[in-house]
């Protein structure tokens, strides 16, 4: 991208000729307004750099800045796709672990991917709640010939809220992962996110349960990652408040942080460029407006 910046202004500062690399440069609307100029691209794993894209569609690294001007990209790190191993150092930096991610819930959404498809018949044996997750198919002569997921991405950020009474909470970390275990078996009964605790009434507040808490004489609740110091036993199931109803929980999946990163990192794989054709007039329109 050096070569981009030959276009700039050259300006004096603390008595030297430097470029302006501040003056503000984009494509001109009527350019980018006309999506004929622009070609839709899905960026391979092997090319993601912006001046690899550049040598692979224009023949010449240099015009890396089209890629940037194309797509309105600000940040050439996080605002362009990265590869797996830089992804994946991200994910950790900012989740503090791999398995940390993967189990941090982050909310809920309308699975439709999962692109399920029922009979009339079917559909009218739902309850009307269970139908607003539904879109009807209609043949060329205006038949209904059946029923499929309304391809809508719903979402809510938790399916319920436990609440429960324990020996003793004088302290525990919010957000971290919980597992509650019955009778010295070694696979969980429940697992979920703490969302508050109170140390005067003795409760522990779970958000994005997976499973079900129990108040059993022989259970204990563990942190899974930072505090894993403490043990606690629940008493009694304080209360229960449902996100999600229970007749609909078929219809939601949860989305970890871990998901979350690589989706977003997967669209950013679905770019447009400036089309070849276009790119000499571009490359007129930004020297000119460079000089304004």
């Amino acid at each position: 991208m050096a070569k981009y910046f030959d276009k700039f202004p050259t300006i004096v500062y603390n008595g030297s000729p430097v470029k302006n690399i501040l003056a503000r440069a984009r494509l001109s609307e009527e350019t980018k307004n006309n999506p004929v100029n622009f070609v839709p691209h899905r960026l391979e794993s092997s090319i993601l750099r912006p001046d690899m894209i550049a040598e692979k569609y224009y023949n010449n690294s240099y015009y890396d800045w089209l890629y940037y001007f194309s797509n309105e990209i600000v940040d050439p790190y996080y605002d362009s796709a990265l590869s797996d191993e830089i992804l994946n150092k991200k994910i950790i930096n900012k989740y503090e672990s791999m398995s940390y991610a993967r189990d941090y819930i982050l909310f809920y959404r309308n699975n439709w991917s999962n692109n399920e498809k029922i009979t009339e018949k079917e559909y009218y044996n739902l309850t009307v709640a269970q139908r607003k997750y539904y879109t009807s198919e209609i043949d060329y002569f205006g038949n209904v010939t059946g029923y499929s997921r309304k391809k809508i991405d719903w979402t809510v950020s938790t399916n319920k809220l436990v609440t429960i009474k324990v020996n003793t909470v004088e302290f525990a970390e919010v957000d971290d992962i919980y597992l509650q275990y019955e009778d010295g078996n070694t696979t969980p009964v429940a697992k979920a996110q703490l969302a508050a605790f109170d140390s005067d009434t003795l409760t522990m507040t779970f958000k994005n349960v997976d499973g079900a808490f129990v108040s059993s004489t022989n259970n204990v609740v563990v942190s899974k990652y930072r505090n894993t110091l403490y043990e606690y036993t629940a008493s009694s199931i304080v209360q229960t408040v449902l996100n999600i109803p229970t007749g609909e929980v078929s219809y939601w999946s949860p989305v970890s942080a871990y998901d979350y990163e690589i989706e977003e990192n997967q669209k950013k794989r679905d770019i447009i460029l400036l089309r070849n054709s276009q790119k000499t007039k571009a490359e007129e329109q930004l020297t000119e407006l460079l000089r304004s």
